[in-house]
């Protein structure tokens, strides 16, 4: 029978640990595209640069050199999507992130998360933990189709018998993925109900034999997947193989701060409870190499989270890890010699189902970073804007604006994108938004632009009023 202290663990996972750690990702990720956003359009200002304001009327010449610029960044960001590439200075470095508040508010949850987790160690064992972390998928699902508005099919698209009918059925990688887990968790004998061991046991625990061996392969396999993929971003910026290289790095890395967690759960109840374990450095040792661990689970899934959707890397981070994670339990505890046939058998089948699942996820259509912020900017109404094509100077009248226009043989698509900066502009000051006339339109209006203005061979100025509108 299920005890009370197993329940409560399990709750505490599921409604804290898992809802906690996939906010605090999501509110990351939020914060890394929009630095990514704004690190691309400044680099695309610099690369088409400013028109010359002496061209036009002098009053206002820098509020047209501005609008000038933020229209042809809109064209440049149009052009650097079309090709497909993210450059690598426009990652944002520690110094940005540290000093983002959305994305220090992420840290914090995700902080607050990990805690709960522990808490969660504290009255479940690690094994319970691992199967109830698969949750995360499920809250991952909501987030990721309510908040970023990533697709997530129900049923099958493809209605054909062939290996593409389960590619995108997410409903069923889900199913997969949780049965899976469930399967092998309940195949897996619990650790032995013994006296909690102290620093110098869990040392040992870590040092011997098989466990070491393990731990041995999960770095060197962290450490050659790790140059792959710095080798093949460079190469090739998205793809299915950079998403789940990624998210299978941090698997690895997920699975080592779990076990690192029991222990240091483990060190710092024997500590509260007067035997104080934090006098040997070995308990030091291990606790720092949990936060080192954390740390760098944490940067690897910023890097994913911020050029991949949330629905591939979380369900195959969550997978990888629970798999290493109940093989790390089985050799770290030595559970695996309670194993019997029908154990190892029911075991078997759980993982094989569990990289199954894996495997429909890495070939989920991936979207590329691109499409992403695209798809966040135009459907996040309860976060800021992740593409500021245009921004006026509180210093300057918003009530006057010059709106580029383009000679009737250019006007499509990219006079779409005009419309669109100049509407943007009026919404962020609260205006109405304006109304676009044919561009063979007089220059003058209302008696605004006295004197007119010159017309060079590509666009035609002409002066708006907003307060028209009011």
């Amino acid at each position: 029978m299920v005890g009370i202290k197993t329940v409560a663990g399990s709750l505490i996972e599921i409604f804290g640990a898992d809802l906690c750690i996939v906010v605090g990702l999501a509110v990351q990720k939020i914060a890394v595209m929009k630095l990514i956003e704004k690190n691309r359009l400044s680099s695309a200002e610099e690369e088409v640069g400013y028109s010359d304001p002496s061209r036009i009327n002098s009053d206002f010449g820098p509020l047209t050199e501005e609008t000038n610029s933020e229209v042809m960044t809109v064209v440049s960001e149009q052009s650097m999507r079309a090709e497909n590439s993210i450059n690598d200075t426009q990652v944002p470095d520690g110094c940005e992130l540290f000093s983002n508040f959305g994305w220090l508010m992420g840290l914090l949850i995700f902080a607050l998360g990990n805690i709960f987790e522990l808490v969660a160690l504290s009255f479940a064992s690690q094994t319970d933990i691992a199967l109830l972390s698969n949750c995360t998928l499920i809250w991952n699902a909501v987030i990721s189709v309510f908040i970023f508005k990533e697709d997530f099919n129900m049923r099958p698209v493809y209605r054909e018998c062939s290996t593409r009918f389960f590619q995108r059925w997410d409903a069923f990688h889900c199913f997969v993925l949780i049965v899976g887990s469930g399967v092998a968790v309940m195949f897996t004998p619990d650790p032995p109900k013994e006296e909690d061991p102290d620093a110098k046991e869990l040392l040992h625990m870590w040092t011997a034999a098989p466990y070491c061996y393990w731990g041995a392969f999960m770095v060197v396999a962290m450490f050659f997947t790790a140059l792959f993929l710095v080798k093949n971003w460079r190469n090739l910026k998205t793809g299915n193989l950079n998403a789940a290289l990624i998210a299978g790095l941090c698997g690895f890395v997920a699975a080592f701060c779990v076990t690192l967690s029991k222990v240091a759960t483990t060190l710092i109840s024997k500590s509260i409870s007067g035997e104080n374990q934090f006098d040997s450095p070995e308990a030091i040792f291990m606790v720092a190499l949990w936060a080192f661990m954390l740390v760098s689970q944490l940067a690897l899934l910023n890097v994913g989270l911020g050029a991949f959707e949330q629905g591939v890397v979380i369900p195959i981070y969550e997978i990888v890890g629970t798999i290493a994670t109940i093989i790390s339990g089985l050799l770290f505890y030595k559970t695996y010699n309670k194993f019997d046939q029908t154990d190892w058998t029911g075991f078997s089948m759980g993982v094989l189902m569990m990289c199954w699942g894996v495997w429909l996820v890495a070939h989920r259509e991936v979207h590329t970073q691109q499409e992403l912020s695209d798809n966040l900017h135009k459907n996040l109404s309860a976060v800021d804007d992740l593409l500021r094509v245009t921004s006026f100077s509180s210093s300057t009248n918003p009530s006057q604006a010059y709106v580029p226009f383009l000679p009737p043989q250019e006007v499509g698509s990219r006079a779409d994108l005009y419309e669109n900066a100049l509407r943007s502009a009026a919404v962020s000051h609260d205006l109405p938004p304006p109304s676009f006339k044919p561009p063979t339109q007089s220059l003058a209006v209302s008696g605004a632009a006295q004197g007119g203005t010159e017309v060079d061979d590509y666009y035609e100025y002409r002066m708006y009023n907003f307060a028209n509108d009011r």
